[in-house]
């Protein structure tokens, strides 16, 4: 028989023992394909700066896409590599070469890497429309969406993987040819020699994680770009090591206390998962790495979404908002009233408050800095600010003004409406002879961009002492009764204003909507981007128990002979897995919570709840590939003939 029907025989036999392998491949390049399409569709979202903020997001994520998935493609067909040496080691036994086996490998890979194009492809183009539609949804709303068939992204996607499954195929033939017979024949018994576990090296990745954690989060500044790929080699090397020498020394520890390791099972799970997680500690890294990345990804996509409706109503409070010079506003005042008359309406509600505009901060302290600094800041009393923060955020106020800290010159910071992160940490506010301490920094409702810079709240005694220093103005914000004429009160407001350089108004309808429809098109496709992190991960864990069964299969069958039961193998089977699948949760999901503590830190946000989300759609995602693989594990384990 040929290598090729040999290896066609053999892909049309196994096709079922490959379905997870083939299917993780298929839904990769499913989720490349429709990726790669976005770039190439100007159409896809209707507005030139939807169609480029959506290009440059999902170019980005396609790159991080595709050295993900060329790392993803190489593990699992070295997986399958692992699960097929001893049968193609046995194609020997009939006169077959290595060479020739070599060949029916690649043959074989190669068809189900050409297969799994081939269904990715149809699959992707069937299901490229339900995801610009979804995406629509999320930045713009319903709008139609036309089929799109991108020649670009078909050659972009099938290049990409025809390269890493040629790669693969040619990786694997080299293997074979220079794997001895008995090395094939004998694949699940290699590498079975105990490796020392080193107790220095287990205490030293804690103490390098550790240090990467406080590292990254003990002072928030600009240097933080600098320090996350610092960090990220840190957290990689110490989670490397934990799996490598401590955990291994935990369990050597657990197989000294006899009354755990000799009851019931325990001391057939317990053994193998002390060498397997020796054996597999680099595939349980990238697992928890994985992990860590999944949960940053959607907890960042999260916190994205959520300061788009955050950010969209601090930064207009009001339907409509002006403000003034103190001694021109009341004037001003009635000019607004007039027009919201005439326009067949009337106030429903308004308040009023001052503030002074500080200049020239700390010009002479850091007029040689070359770092960003503020110059200019809105003070207010803290009796305005409570007004103020009542108003717009009704029973929700109390938990913001609990956060204010003011004393004698001590004021709080409240930063700038608009912006998502800051690496600015003033202490300090000096001007005209006024010095102030900034105890705290917090995200308020104030003046929304009407007053785009950061305001400072104070004691009212002290706003009085300094107001003569500064000039003060006088804010209103106001909502009007019927909220369909504001657009129409709008225009005819700034063409009442637009010769004035004495006041400055801003309305709901003269924000940039575009702006938050490109941050929703942030949030979709990095949420996809963890959902992919997510799947992966669930796989990678799938493939491991798996992969173990095969090399134990043989241990099992032996323990069966002598009287173990089933329920006893699948009682092993679910602590041995379990552990496994557990362990990178853990450790992974702590990675990814101290990322999250970071950019809350940066933020100014709690990002508690879609941290939480996430781990409990990881959660899920696992308990769902585990079930699925200790079916398959007991299959494997229990069957007298190949599984």
């Amino acid at each position: 028989m040929s290598a090729f029907n040999l290896a066609k025989s053999n892909f049309k036999n196994n096709i079922r023992a490959y379905s997870v392998h083939l299917l993780a491949m298929i839904f990769s390049i499913v989720i490349y394909y429709n990726f790669a399409t976005l770039k190439y569709n100007p159409d896809a979202l209707g507005s030139d700066s939807l169609h480029y903020a959506a290009k440059g997001a999902s170019s980005a994520a396609a790159f991080l896409l595709i050295l993900f998935l060329a790392f993803f493609v190489w593990y699992s067909n070295t997986i399958f590599l692992k699960q097929r040496k001893k049968e193609i080691g046995m194609y020997s036994f009939m006169g077959v070469t290595t060479e020739e086996i070599g060949m029916v490998y690649v043959i074989e890979s190669i068809s189900m890497g050409l297969t799994a194009l081939f269904f990715g492809i149809i699959g992707g183009i069937l299901l490229n429309k339900l995801f610009l539609m979804a995406l629509a949804k999320v930045a713009i709303g319903n709008v139609k969406i036309e089929f799109f068939l991108s020649t670009k992204s078909l050659l972009e996607t099938g290049g990409f993987f025809a390269l890493f499954f040629i790669v693969a195929s040619i990786r694997g033939y080299i293997n074979i040819n220079r794997s001895k017979l008995i090395d094939l024949f004998n694949a699940s018994k290699m590498e079975e020699k105990q490796q020392k576990v080193s107790i220095i090296k287990g205490i030293l990745s804690v103490m390098i994680i550790g240090g990467a954690y406080y590292f990254i989060s003990y002072k928030i500044d600009p240097y933080l770009v600098i320090k996350i790929p610092v960090v990220i080699g840190l957290i990689v090397w110490g989670t490397f090591w934990l799996f490598q020498a401590l955990i291994p020394s935990v369990i050597k520890w657990l197989q000294g206390k006899k009354n755990i390791f000799y009851r019931g099972t325990n001391i057939i799970a317990v053994s193998n998962l002390a060498y397997r997680i020796r054996k597999n500690y680099k595939s349980l890294t990238a697992v928890a790495i994985l992990v860590a990345c999944a949960v940053t990804a959607f907890g960042t996509c999260y916190s994205i979404k959520y300061n788009v409706a955050l950010t969209k109503r601090y930064e207009a409070p009001f339907h409509l908002a002006f403000m003034s010079e103190s001694k021109r506003h009341e004037e001003n005042t009635n000019k607004v009233k007039e027009v919201i008359k005439d326009n067949g309406d009337d106030i429903d509600f308004s308040i009023t408050i001052d503030g002074m505009h500080i200049d020239e901060v700390n010009v002479n302290e850091k007029k040689n800095s070359n770092m960003y600094y503020f110059t200019d800041y809105f003070a207010l009393r803290y009796s305005d600010f409570e007004k103020i923060v009542r108003a717009i955020e009704g029973k929700k106020a109390d938990k913001i003004l609990s956060k204010v800290v003011i004393g004698e010159d001590l004021v709080t910071f409240i930063m700038r409406p608009g912006l998502l992160v800051s690496f600015i940490d003033e202490k300090y506010v000096n001007s005209k002879g006024m010095q102030l301490n900034i105890e705290k920094n917090i995200y308020a409702p104030l003046f929304g961009k009407l007053a785009n810079v950061p305001a400072l709240v104070m004691r009212d005694e002290d706003y009085e002492k300094y107001k003569g220093l500064f000039t003060e103005y006088r804010y209103t914000g106001l909502n009007i009764k019927n909220r369909d004429k504001l657009k129409t009160i709008t225009e005819d407001i700034t063409n009442n204003f637009k010769e004035s350089e004495e006041v400055v108004a801003l309305s709901q309808e003269s924000l940039d909507e575009n702006r938050f429809k490109e941050m929703s098109v942030y949030f979709f496709l990095g949420g996809i981007l963890a959902f992919v992190f997510i799947v992966a991960s669930g796989v990678m864990v799938y493939f491991n128990i798996i992969t173990e069964a095969y090399m134990d299969k043989e241990k099992y069958i032996r323990l069966m002979n002598i009287g173990v039961t089933k329920r006893e193998i699948w009682i092993t089977a679910i602590k041995q897995g379990a552990i496994q699948c557990i362990l990178p949760l853990v450790i992974g999901s702590i990675h990814g919570i101290v990322a999250l503590r970071v950019l809350a830190l940066i933020m100014s946000r709690s990002l508690i709840v879609p941290g939480a989300i996430s781990i409990g759609v990881l959660a899920v995602v696992y308990i769902i590939f585990y079930l699925l693989a200790i079916k398959k594990f007991i299959k494997v384990v229990t069957s007298k003939r190949k599984a």
